[in-house]
């Protein structure tokens, strides 16, 4: 096969089916080849077509490559963004401005940088005006003074509905709203008339769409759009272009506060307390409301609001453009005169309109859909570039605010960037609101501080990538743009979006993913002549390897206190930092000038304990002393991975948490097993393009168990008892000793939701320990890929959610529904979590478990020793005082213990706080996870609502499913007969002893008398096996026999109401294979004659050692109890309780049937009858007997689906 056979044009681009059927192709011409080389040489590792390992690599190597080719091909798209975000006043003599479009580029690339146009030009045109918070109410009023009033709103579709709840029940908001500045003004205007203003309202300026810059970023941006792909490369999801705004920040010089001045929009200390952000929120708000007016409909389409990074704090827009912008533009083209048609031109539209009034779906062209989405992201505008600074010359914000802003390109200190610092302090820490001192490692915001960092940096991450890419791209005005970085980029972005890796809460980032390799190209790790696959399998063997969190070296029996597991964590952790251009990774820290600056407040303020560099500094901040390894409590979780930027003030990896880190580096070392042809399986690295690329292994696949927790039950950071810690009886019976608080101080620096999410996460991994493999809470981007977005038609897109594979909750601007807002609470900071559009089902935390099948059977978990105060203390906190209680063991040992082995109470199934419990739960469905997850939820998560209402119980999903085959227990002593493990294993019991029966007693040795062999079963010949046909016999039975007291079986203990298993007449077949040996007869009918004759002589020989009675100790014949009964084709025997039908298998009659010459239609279809019934039975008998002893919860999965 040739690399013609799979040209673009000879596929199908309308899904994935296309490329996953050319590499079907390959596959199997590949292994076609393979097999008859081998059928031709049955000799191994020969040199003359043979498949040696050098040869198959190197076949590997090249498929992998002439398949991921034909992905390329088909997934790259360009889209340039021309001229159409510049200034009007700025714009024209580019050549793709207007229709221009070069010959790689979309056909659709000129109708996006019309929208663009369009877009762009609303936004420049917006006027100034006073900004405040009731911007943001659902179906409020909007911007004081020049903004959007809420009596345009109310013939709105939908917004009656928003508007009535919110004047009912508290105010709703469209965004969430945390500053000390917002919650100050609801205070103070809760204190006067609702009609009257107070004066505690917080308004701040906005000069208009003239202070905003609208500018690409992302792989919009990039040289030859390096990430961009097409929708079926893209997760079925239209491709999305960013777009910066970016609005002005510094010292406001006029100090005037009215409409239209020129102060900056973000200024002062506005990057305390979450001002920032709620100034940025608020302004998107403003700005989706003057798009989505009626006015510009036809141009700007729908307008939803959304977030970035899956942080729901970061306001984004969502605008999608209406559906016949392509036609419309199209005509446009066709007339030759954009906007200038003749009069007969119009008298036909004008016919054409009123003809197609009244029905929408023949006003669009047939068959038109979309093509893109624009993406508005929020940041600020950097007026100047950043000036050289000397250690002597920086400022901080204890002095004049605007020497800061002249030397650094933002209105932020650059000592404030620093990860030691608190840039969003609480009500206690706001008296020392003008210092400007590095806070403790509890105290620090480093998550806070790099999202403000994130949006100063939106278009220098963009201007580092692409410095990048230029270096090495051949461009031109006839060639396409692309290199090497640009194919490993999106062979990335399809690996992680097959993964749910990418686009979603706590994910990566097309964006991070190209930094990553950024690092890797400057640090020369990737060479510029490697091709893509060199390069993603560089990539991948960087990100399994590095150490990112500190934690490889550790194991779960480390008695390290708090403080040594933070050092050593802080040791092992791997930091880098990107180069510069020209410089190696060390030269560029040397030369940082924020590296220079942090040494120096360090040395002049005389800072104890402070880490001597910068780089420390960001190990020591971005790492707590939580582990799964570790029985010390901690409170924090906000463990992240550091690729800092050539300035060091970014954390690039910051968003992902340690449950994404250790996935991801599984992934990514599973790759490279089936790069290098050792797949999981075992098999031959053939298949490695599909497992990679081609199959959707997606969250709701990847695990074992889900577990859902509703957000009700969790209580608010420091309003309920539970994770913030509560008063209890201490061990020595005292009380008013505070708990070991194990969740919730990261609160103010990663976020409550966030707060929550890791705090489950890292709960659930100390308590479960190595009972689970892997632990992660579903995330956005995780959808189904395969399914069409159901909002990609029809005209009300506008007032629907946006649902795709992406996930991430877009709620549209006009006719949203006030349940989706954030509620304003004046009593913390936190807002109240974010409710998730549904039908009937509650908000709630979806978290999987991956299961250990062998560890998961523990039943004792063991406190440290009694002299370790710290760890007794910390493990009492996470399991509760009731359930760790004292006890000795068997070497001696006195410690504190959790037993999962007791059955729940009726009164605990009373309360809410028990379940049923099925019979084998531990062994096929991970029972005793189950229950240490819903008791640490419990102990850690949830409280008991004020109206005195128990908590929803939190347990697996669909876990009363396996009622279907499996007994409740509900007696202390559990019936057999509900246990369908115990029926299957007595079956296998009485087989196994029958097999050695038979084995045992058919061993021939000479008679002294009549000279001939015999056995003690007067059989000529030997059994040599005994093999096992019965499902029953692999685990796999619906319902497993039960024991027949007529048959030997012995009267079973317990409960016989509830069963698993059921007596039944369907006998267990089983078949016998006797030695070989040249007298079988050769015809047919003789041997079956024969066949029959030795199981009438078995059954004989069973009758006489009963009879005689002289038997050995392990000959169990008092087992055979019932009839006997012979047939021409096999043998019935009740052996301890059960009926057993055994066979013969004589493979000579197979042969014989075989070597027929001219085989009639009788003899072909009794061959395949006896092959099916003895080789293919015995085959299929033991893979699924194996599958069984790997995965236990097999036999639950097989019985139910024959259910």
């Amino acid at each position: 096969m040739t690399a013609a056979t799979l040209n673009p044009r000879h596929l199908t681009p309308q899904d994935d089916a296309a490329l996953m059927a050319a590499a079907n192709n390959l596959t199997a011409s590949h292994a076609a080849h393979n097999n008859a080389t081998n059928s031709n040489d049955a000799t191994p590792n020969t040199t003359d077509g043979g498949m040696n390992p050098a040869t198959e690599g190197l076949a590997r190597s090249n498929l992998l490559r002439l398949e991921t080719s034909e992905l390329l091909a088909e997934s790259a798209l360009h889209v340039h963004p021309g001229t159409a975000l510049s200034p009007p006043n700025h714009r024209g003599g580019h050549s793709l401005a207007g229709d221009g479009r070069v010959h790689y580029e979309a056909k659709w690339s000129p109708v996006a940088r019309k929208y663009l146009g369009d877009v762009s030009s609303v936004v420049y045109g917006l006027g100034g005006c006073d900004l405040s918070p009731e911007v943001c109410l659902a179906g409020g009023s909007g911007a004081g003074g020049g903004g959007t009033s809420g009596e345009g709103w109310k013939g709105e579709k939908g917004v009656e509905k928003v508007l009535q709840s919110a004047n009912g029940e508290g105010k709703q908001y469209r965004v969430p709203l945390v500053s000390d500045k917002f919650q100050k003004s609801v205070m103070g205007d809760s204190k006067h008339n609702s009609n009257a203003r107070g004066n505690g309202e917080w308004k701040f300026p906005f000069a208009g769409g003239k202070s905003l810059h609208l500018e690409p970023i992302g792989s919009f941006a990039h040289v030859g759009n390096a990430g961009l792909a097409n929708r079926h490369a893209n997760g079925n999801v239209v491709p999305v272009l960013d777009v910066a705004v970016l609005f002005p920040a510094g010292q406001d010089s006029s100090g005037s506060n009215g409409v239209g001045s020129t102060s900056a929009f973000v200024s002062g200390k506005d990057y305390l307390n979450h001002r920032y952000g709620d100034k940025r929120n608020i302004l998107a708000v403003h700005i989706a409301k003057q798009l989505s007016q009626k006015k510009h409909r036809s141009k700007i389409g729908a307008v939803h609001l959304t977030h970035v990074f899956g942080d729901a704090r970061k306001v984004a827009l969502l605008l999608t453009p209406p559906l016949d912008v392509d036609e419309s533009f199209t005509e446009g083209k066709k007339n030759g005169k954009k906007g200038n048609k003749t009069k007969g031109d119009k008298d036909r539209d004008d016919k054409k309109r009123k003809r197609d009034e009244g029905n929408e779906t023949k006003t669009k062209k047939k068959g038109n859909k979309l093509r893109f989405r624009i993406r508005l992201i929020f940041g600020v505008k950097n007026e100047q570039a950043p000036t050289k600074h000397h250690p002597e010359e920086y400022s901080s914000d204890e002095g004049d605010e605007e020497q800061g802003a002249s030397s650094w390109n933002c209105w932020i200190p650059r000592t404030r960037l620093f990860p030691d610092r608190c840039n969003n302090r609480g009500a206690k820490l706001n008296s020392k609101d003008g210092h400007d001192n590095p806070a403790s490692v509890d105290e620090s915001t480093p998550h806070h501080t790099n999202a403000l960092a994130e949006d100063i940096h939106l278009v220098s991450t963009t201007h580092l990538i692409s410095s990048t890419l230029a270096t090495l791209t051949t461009t031109g005005s006839n060639v396409t743009p692309t290199s090497s970085f640009h194919e490993t980029l999106l062979l990335l972005k399809v690996w992680a979006l097959q993964r749910g890796f990418l686009r979603g809460h706590d994910t990566f980032t097309t964006t991070t993913l190209a930094l990553v390799l950024v690092y890797l190209y400057r640090t020369k790790a990737i060479g510029r002549r490697m091709g893509s696959i060199q390069a993603f399998t560089t990539f991948m063997k960087f990100w399994s390897e590095v150490d990112w969190l500190g934690e490889s070296t550790l194991t779960s029996g480390n008695n390290m206190n708090a403080a040594k597991l933070l050092a050593h964590k802080m040791d092992k952790k791997a930091a880098f930092v990107i180069p510069e251009e020209g410089r190696n990774e060390s030269q560029t820290i040397s030369h940082c000038e924020q590296s220079r600056l942090y040494a120096k407040d360090v040395r002049d303020n005389g800072h104890s304990g402070a880490p001597k560099t910068l780089l420390d500094c960001y190990k020591a901040h971005y790492t707590t002393s939580s582990s799964p390894f570790s029985s010390i409590a901690s409170q924090s979780h906000h463990d992240s991975p550091i690729l800092l930027d050539p300035t060091m003030t970014i954390n690039y990896l910051a968003r992902l948490s340690p449950s994404f880190v250790k996935e991801s580096k599984a992934e990514a070392h599973a790759a490279l097993r089936l790069i290098h042809g050792k797949e999981r399986e075992g098999a031959s690295g053939a298949g490695a393009f599909r497992k990679l690329f081609l199959e959707t292994n997606r969250f709701w696949t990847r695990y074992d168990a889900y577990v859902r927790i509703p957000l009700e039950v969790i209580p608010k950071i420091g309003g309920q008892s539970g994770g913030a810690g509560k008063k209890s009886k201490g061990h020595g019976g005292k009380t008013g000793r505070e708990e070991a608080k194990v969740w919730g101080q990261d609160a103010s620096d990663i976020g409550y939701d966030e707060s929550v999410r890791r705090g489950v996460v890292g709960v659930l991994s100390r308590a479960l320990g190595d009972r689970v493999t892997a632990i992660r809470v579903f995330s956005s981007g995780n959808g189904d890929i395969r399914s069409n977005a159901n909002v990609d038609s029809g005209d009300d897109i506008a007032t629907k959610v946006v649902l795709d594979s992406d996930q991430c909750c877009a709620i549209p601007i006009r006719g949203g529904n006030a349940t989706v807002g954030y509620a304003a609470n004046v009593s913390d900071r936190a807002p109240t979590p974010s409710a998730l559009p549904s039908n009937d089902e509650e908000p709630c935390l979806v978290v999987g478990l991956r299961i250990d099948p062998n560890a998961s059977r523990r039943i004792v978990d063991r406190g440290p020793p009694a002299e370790d105060v710290e760890g007794s203390d910390a493990f009492v906190a996470l399991w509760g005082e009731e359930h760790a209680q004292l006890r000795r063991f068997q070497d001696g040992a006195i410690v504190r213990a959790v037993v999962w082995n007791a059955p729940a109470t009726s009164a605990q199934r009373a309360s809410g706080h028990g379940l049923l419990r099925f019979a084998g739960e531990d062994r096929s469905m991970g029972g005793i996870v189950e229950r240490v997850t819903q008791h640490i939820v419990h102990v850690q998560f949830t409280h008991v609502s004020k109206k005195g209402k128990n908590p929803k119980l939190v347990s697996f999903e669909l876990r009363d499913v396996i009622s279907l085959i499996d007994g409740v227990i509900s007696t202390p002593q559990p019936s057999p007969y509900a246990d369908s493990l115990a029926l299957h294993k007595n079956v296998m019991s009485a087989f196994e002893s029958l097999a050695d029966f038979l084995r045992q007693n058919t061993v021939t040795s000479m008679d002294n008398i009549s000279g001939k062999k015999v056995s003690a079963l007067g059989l000529p010949l030997k059994i040599d096996e005994v093999e096992p046909l019965s499902p029953c016999l692999r685990y796999s039975a619906l319902f497993p026999p039960v024991p027949h007291p007529l048959l030997g079986g012995a009267e079973l203990d317990g409960d016989k109401r509830k069963i698993s298993g059921v007596n039944e007449g369907s006998p267990v077949i089983i078949q016998i294979r006797f030695e070989g040996s040249s007298k079988w007869p050769s015809s047919m009918n003789a041997m079956g004659a024969a066949k029959c004759a030795m199981l009438i002589q078995l059954a004989d020989g069973i009758e006489k050692m009963k009879k005689e009675g002289n038997r050995s100790a392990a000959d169990d014949l008092d087992g055979f109890d019932g009839p006997i009964d012979v047939t021409p084709n096999y043998l019935d025997v009740g052996y301890r309780g059960y009926s057993f039908r055994i066979i013969v298998r004589a493979d000579q009659e197979l042969r014989m049937l075989r070597n027929l010459l001219n085989p009639t239609q009788e003899a072909v279809a009794l061959r395949l009858s006896l092959i099916n019934r003895h080789v293919r039975g015995s085959m299929h008998h033991s893979l699924i007997h194996s599958v069984h002893t790997r995965f236990p919860s097999a036999s639950s999965v097989t019985r139910l689906a024959q259910r």
